[in-house]
């Protein structure tokens, strides 16, 4: 966003936009317990923003913090987008529907989703996808998406997971609604369990019908640049991978690929070197989502299922340092080395004050002159 000059302002302005400073985990360990997994650039960032959680409370300096994200309409995101576009002198955007044949093109990048209409006339999917529906098997979600019921309690600066018997529901409050999802795997019987958690949740009846049933199909490709003779066919987004939804594990994948596509572009990497390194951050990524299910204590058969997959654990990337293995597998009561010094790090009295002195994060959020 901020290479393309879009701000966290602007977002929240311009896309019924909210804060992400951190996700809190409730019944994933087991029904009763939770924690949270603040954002931070280093341990005294993530000390302060988890007061900031805590508390509710947003002091002056929240957007100066080098370490939070949005929630946002992506539909509100995508017009955006449009009015930024128009700001580019070397980007034409024509929108129709067109086979790879067609084209003649030296490079095309196929960011059309889950149909990869594009690239599997290059590479398909039953020879170059590689499926991990026997790791995570979570392949089809439940949404709805609504009002609030009481605005005050119910929009939050962070976002909200919560353990489920067949799976997992999200909460991400945005602007004027908010979105509630529930992600398991297919066939499972989810829908009166979610029903019932939507009714208490809101208060009022909700029904089948307001649902929106989404299939998801989980892996990654083997190879994301084809080169032929003539054309150099390349799978970005969910043509090229997909985990879960909801963790910004995805938009961090697809950064990563845009910044290394520009490597290989400019001549300083291989399709092969891409191919593998993307891989590796794909993989990376997925060791630390099974430390979301691995360690759980849940009696339910959809989480011992998961006990017994191999993972690596402290695996870097850009996205993963140690702080967030150790917060994940902490919150897990997994004790790992420095979590305590971590959750129980003192911040300065004056950041505190700070911190207390602050907006509450709704009238902080309602006050437009925070976003000009």
């Amino acid at each position: 966003m901020d290479k393309a000059g879009i701000s966290i302002k602007d977002v929240i302005r311009e896309c019924k936009g909210t804060l992400k400073l951190g996700i809190k985990f409730k019944d994933f360990r087991r029904v009763g317990h939770e924690f949270t997994f603040p954002f931070g650039i280093d341990a005294e960032e993530s000390a302060k923003i988890s007061k900031i959680m805590e508390t509710g409370k947003i002091p002056n300096d929240m957007l100066d913090y080098q370490d939070i994200s949005n929630h946002f309409d992506v539909n509100d995101l995508m017009s955006y987008m449009d009015q930024v576009f128009d700001t580019f002198d070397n980007l034409t955007v024509e929108r129709r529907t067109v086979k790879l044949a067609e084209l003649s093109d030296d490079m095309v990048i196929d960011c059309t989703g889950f149909s990869r209409n594009i690239f599997d006339d290059a590479a398909p999917t039953a020879t170059n996808f590689v499926d991990i529906s026997s790791i995570i098997p979570n392949n089809e979600a439940l949404i709805y998406r609504a009002d609030y019921s009481d605005i005050n309690t119910q929009r939050k600066p962070f976002s909200t997971f919560t353990g489920m018997k067949s799976g997992w529901s999200w909460e991400i409050p945005m602007k004027d609604k908010i979105g509630i999802g529930y992600v398991f795997p297919e066939g499972a019987n989810v829908e009166d369990e979610f029903l019932e958690y939507l009714c208490d949740y809101f208060d009022r009846d909700v029904k089948l019908e307001d649902l929106n049933r989404v299939p998801m199909k989980t892996g990654r490709n083997e190879e994301h640049i084809i080169e032929s003779e003539n054309q150099t066919v390349v799978s970005v987004g969910l043509s090229s991978f997909f985990i879960e939804p909801i963790e910004s594990t995805g938009l961090y994948l697809v950064v990563r690929a845009i910044e290394m596509l520009k490597e290989y572009i400019d001549g300083n990497s291989t399709s092969g070197q891409f191919n593998e390194a993307f891989n590796h951050e794909f993989d990376t990524v997925l060791d630390f989502i099974i430390a979301h299910y691995k360690y759980s204590d849940r009696p339910e058969q959809y989480w011992k299922d998961y006990s017994n997959i191999e993972s690596a654990l402290f695996g870097e990337n850009n996205l993963f340092p140690k702080e967030a293995w150790t917060f994940i597998l902490g919150g897990f009561e997994q004790n790992p080395e420095g979590y305590d010094k971590l959750i129980n790090n003192e911040i300065s009295d004056k950041d505190l004050l700070n911190i207390i002195k602050g907006t509450d994060y709704n009238d902080w959020l309602n006050d437009e002159s925070n976003f000009k």
